[in-house]
């Protein structure tokens, strides 16, 4: 029942679900394992995106759906083909950030399993985080350095005092 009484509209989660898949903040790719004749597996084919994935890859979906990920992506081999297969045959997801040289990105990856052979991948481009990260570090590295030789820097102050105070006086 709805709060006011009325009956409550049938719920359609496939509705809702698509709903979400469109409007969510992160990018999604939808994902086919591709194996060799003895069942090992050598690419991946993508199925289906939504609308972020083209902000957070770079690559708009006309061009990437139904494509090989070595395609796609220009690269000789599927990009993190090991963690994904992982996920696609063993049903166990995942979660792990990486850096993807091509497009110089790093991301933050979820994976997880659905049918046989397929996966889907739930991703942030979390680049500034990572460069702001790592400028921070620099910072710090830099602060703590002074710090070691600061002695040298009072003594050249010393110094120069002691010659600019002979020099007046002669």
């Amino acid at each position: 029942m709805a709060k006011d009484g009325q009956q409550a509209e049938p719920f359609d989660s496939g509705e809702a679900f698509r709903s979400v898949y469109l409007h969510m903040l992160e990018g999604v790719a939808l994902h086919e394992l591709v194996c060799d004749a003895s069942g090992c597996p050598i690419n991946y084919r993508i199925l289906d995106v939504n609308p972020q994935y083209d902000q957070y890859i770079g690559i708009v979906a006309s061009e990437s759906v139904g494509k090989l990920a070595t395609e796609a992506y220009g690269t000789p081999e599927p990009p993190f083909l090991a963690a994904f297969a992982a996920v696609a045959l063993g049903g166990k997801s995942q979660r792990f950030e990486a850096y993807f040289a091509p497009f110089d990105r790093h991301y933050d990856i979820s994976v997880v399993p659905f049918g046989a052979r397929r996966f889907a991948t739930i991703f942030l481009d979390i680049s500034e985080r990572k460069r702001s990260e790592r400028a921070l570090r620099e910072s710090e590295w830099f602060l703590k350095r002074p710090a070691r030789g600061t002695h040298r820097l009072v003594s050249i102050r010393h110094c120069a005092w002691h010659v600019d105070k002979l020099r007046c006086a002669q």
